[in-house]
């Protein structure tokens, strides 16, 4: 069975006992940014989409929990035989990326989707890569060779970067250079290859994690100079949505957003709970849940302001100063693959994830 963009509809639906988990793996694998969940008979039971995702995991919801303690049960849907133009229509009115479409006996037969009743979109931003880091905990890897062209896969993880971005409609891109950075300015060039428009910034002396932001000429940017500027770290390698991360950026109207991964610690030991010298309880090897940077920003042009030109600065104390100085800084939560290759380890399950996530074979 197809749906309007021609893919298998059976790959966006879910039964109402998966794991949200579950759901999530079928929405990042999707195309919609949806997943439905439906019975045997394939009768609509309810959806979830991308926003729900993020909200649950800001909730500290419990995702190896039913897909349906989350899911929208009474949703927007459109009957059969509708045209692709009042589609269209009611889609743009309520703002939303898919519609199921059911016949008479409630059954899913199709899916409207944004994406295929609209061109793919373009987005001015300025994405900001930063790539000028040593790398010196892959070393001897990054001995020779910037850790940007360190390949996973079958190739550099900073072009899996650029592709991701270009295939997502991106196509004003930066790179913060320092370490070996002809290197990765020769391999990239102006980026005609990748259909992106690459500028490049050269840092003297590093700068810190933040310190890069200082040397942009925002000036020389045209028509995008006053869109909120994405930022992130060149070993990251994620499928994160960057439009939904714009969007909520710009609704929570904040002049900075940190995006955040839920990672899960096991602790090794027995924890002792207690209330001054009293025993009130032991766990046993607990796993808890922690969000950790995740290594992407916004910020609002406003915000590059407080850096002074060439000054060294890492980020973590750049979200502080725009928290104190600009007012509340923003979160979002990355359900979508992301991964942080400064190790060894985390490099090697890389490559075993590549294929998975990345390869188009």
């Amino acid at each position: 069975m197809l749906h309007s963009s021609g893919r298998n509809i059976d790959t966006l639906c879910v039964s109402p006992g998966v794991s949200i988990w579950q759901a999530v793996e079928a929405l990042d694998h999707g195309c919609c940014k949806t997943v439905f969940v439906v019975d045997r008979e394939h009768k609509l039971l309810g959806l979830v989409a991308d926003p729900d995702i993020r909200q649950a995991l800001l909730q500290g919801q419990n995702f190896d929990a039913p897909v349906r303690t989350i899911m929208n049960k009474e949703p927007l849907i459109l009957p059969v035989g509708v045209t692709e133009a009042v589609a269209h229509r009611f889609i743009m009115q309520h703002k939303r990326d898919a519609v199921p479409v059911l016949n008479e006996a409630g059954k899913l037969v199709d899916v409207m989707t944004l994406a295929a009743l609209i061109e793919p979109p373009v987005f001015e931003n300025e994405i900001i890569l930063m790539a000028g880091g040593e790398g010196t905990r892959l070393l001897p890897l990054t001995q020779s060779l910037p850790k940007p062209l360190v390949e996973v896969g079958s190739k550099p993880m900073l072009e899996i970067l650029i592709e991701n971005l270009a295939e997502q409609g991106f196509r004003n891109i930066t790179l913060a250079l320092n370490y070996m950075g002809d290197m990765i300015q020769d391999f990239f060039g102006d980026g005609e290859k990748w259909g992106v428009n690459i500028r490049y910034l050269r840092e003297e002396k590093p700068l810190g994690t933040a310190g890069a932001l200082s040397l942009l000429d925002l000036s020389l940017w045209g028509p995008g100079n006053e869109l909120p500027i994405v930022t992130m770290n060149c070993d990251v390698l994620t499928k994160v949505d960057f439009q939904s991360l714009i969007d909520q950026h710009i609704a929570a109207k904040c002049e900075s957003t940190v995006c955040v991964s839920r990672q899960e610690i096991q602790v090794p030991y027995g924890v002792v709970e207690h209330e001054d010298l009293v025993l009130q309880n032991i766990v046993e090897k607990p796993v808890w849940n922690y969000f950790v940077n995740a290594g992407v920003y916004v910020f609002e042009p406003e915000a590059l302001q407080l850096l002074k030109r060439g000054e060294a600065l890492d980020m973590p104390d750049f979200i502080h100063r725009i928290k104190s100085k600009l007012g509340k800084v923003s979160v979002f939560p990355i359900h979508e693959y992301w991964l942080d290759i400064g190790t060894h380890s985390n490099l090697e399950q890389a490559q075993k994830e590549y294929k998975r996530y990345f390869s188009k074979a």
